[in-house]
């Protein structure tokens, strides 16, 4: 019902034309939150955010199919793939050692990086980060770095759980690029983080990264590769964060079933950008440059 109804609405408001080329779910906005599904002509790409959508969306794609078919719009393959994000490569870390150097921040002790922003009035999770990172600091002698993702917010967010802890932390306050960051997490042994793309740029760079949810969306990317979330802004324990760092700084990298699990969802990444030129060149165009690509090999 609720996919039917957000399709005649679109086809009503934007007419043939518009409708072809158009957001036909937008989550929340049609009653269905972490799903989005858009249309490009005869291709439909849909992306779902949160755990319970995911469980769900074989009876909503075929859903969809049905619903088009009875419009008249008969051949819209659905294309499931990951965030495109995923398919970046991993940097190098000479760039975020560099910035470490600048900071006083060299040397083999183990570092922690702590990548959280504020959520609400939320303030649990602040005191349970803290009184983690001075036991971990205490008993696996790890350097606790805070590093902004968002510049300033994270910055204040660092600021704020640093002066809640008993021993010394660093918090980074630069205004750092997408590259720098990467790399960043990839200088660090073991990760907190309750931002998504932390999260998601930490395994990118093969970095065990321990979760706390604010948003079906980590809960969702976290459940994705293998791996649980540690609790959420609201309910988080220092003790729960202890173990599960201390877990992963043991093991030294990434679990083998997560590595797996996070190439899996790569390879879905990469299928984004072979959608996307499929719907401007066409398949003939495709295999040419399929065929350039591999002549240049």
């Amino acid at each position: 019902r609720r996919v039917k109804y957000a399709l005649d609405y679109r086809k009503t408001v934007m007419g043939d034309k518009d409708f072809a080329c158009c957001r036909l779910i937008f989550g929340d906005a049609d009653d269905m939150p972490g799903l989005t599904v858009d249309r490009y002509n005869d291709v439909l790409v849909a992306q779902t955010l949160c755990y319970g959508m995911d469980q769900v969306k074989p009876v909503i794609f075929k859903a969809l199919v049905d619903e088009l078919a009875a419009m008249g719009v008969t051949k819209p393959p659905v294309h499931v793939t990951a965030d495109a994000v995923l398919s970046m490569h991993p940097v190098d870390k000479k760039i975020g050692l560099y910035i470490l150097k600048k900071h006083g921040i060299t040397g083999i002790r183990r570092r922690l990086g702590i990548a959280v922003r504020n959520w609400q009035d939320h303030d649990a999770y602040k005191e349970a980060i803290a009184a983690a990172a001075d036991e971990l600091q205490e008993k696996q002698d790890v350097h606790v770095i805070f590093i902004p993702m968002q510049y300033p917010a994270d910055v204040e967010a660092g600021r704020d759980i640093a002066s809640r802890m008993k021993t010394k932390a660093v918090v980074l306050d630069g205004h750092y690029t997408t590259v720098e960051f990467m790399s960043l997490m990839g200088c660090m042994d073991a990760v907190i983080a309750n931002r998504l793309h932390a999260l998601i740029f930490s395994a990118i760079m093969q970095v065990p990264a321990t979760a706390v949810s604010y948003d079906p969306k980590i809960d969702s990317f976290i459940n994705l590769i293998g791996d649980k979330v540690c609790g959420t802004t609201e309910d988080v324990e220092a003790a729960d964060i202890v173990a599960d760092v201390t877990k992963k700084l043991s093991l030294g990298h990434l679990a083998p079933e997560i590595k797996a699990r996070l190439n899996h969802l790569r390879r879905q990444s990469l299928r984004n950008a072979y959608l996307a030129l499929r719907i401007l060149e066409g398949r003939k165009g495709v295999r040419k440059r399929l065929q350039q690509h591999r002549r240049s090999l």
